[in-house]
């Protein structure tokens, strides 16, 4: 239990600090997908106890940080992995680059630790449509997983993930 509460802790902590003097949900999202990385050590740390059944966490193209830190632990210690984001709350989305919105979900439901992602209807349109697509193809190919880790390296570096 003090391993536990220990990695807790720092979540909590990691989260707080990351948080402090914030003045809206757009410096809050800033400030979490900056200090993201510390966050998901955090996370991995706690999954690494193995007292938990489950984690729910952040992965997408663009934030792959929990490929060295969450997924491994998850899979060490045989925790099923939720992912929410995958499309960054749709920030992933548009941009005349940008690859087809499915494809997001194709990304992390590809990766072998995660057992599934959820997302948000915001759009019930555009839900049905994914959904759709994802019922006749769920993984990518390496080509497509490649293109998507670029597209999601250059969303990143150009801020587009506030």
């Amino acid at each position: 239990a003090g391993g536990l509460r220990q990695a807790v802790g720092a979540t909590v902590g990691a989260l707080g600090q990351a948080l402090t003097g914030m003045r809206s949900w757009e410096d809050a999202a800033d400030a979490l997908v900056q200090t993201f990385a510390a966050i998901a050590a955090q996370i991995a740390t706690a999954v690494a106890t193995g007292l938990f059944d489950t984690v729910l966490c952040w992965y997408n193209c663009a934030m792959k940080e929990p490929e060295e830190t969450v997924l491994p632990e998850a899979v060490a210690h045989n925790v099923g992995v939720v992912i929410m984001n995958a499309s960054r709350n749709d920030r992933l989305f548009g941009g005349p680059d940008a690859p087809a919105e499915e494809d997001f979900y194709r990304y992390v439901l590809s990766h072998s630790a995660v057992h599934l992602t959820i997302m948000g209807l915001r759009n019930v349109d555009r839900f049905r449509r994914i959904a759709s697509a994802l019922s006749e193809r769920v993984t990518l190919t390496s080509d497509e997983k490649a293109a998507l880790e670029r597209y999601g390296a250059q969303m990143r570096a150009e801020g587009k993930l506030k």
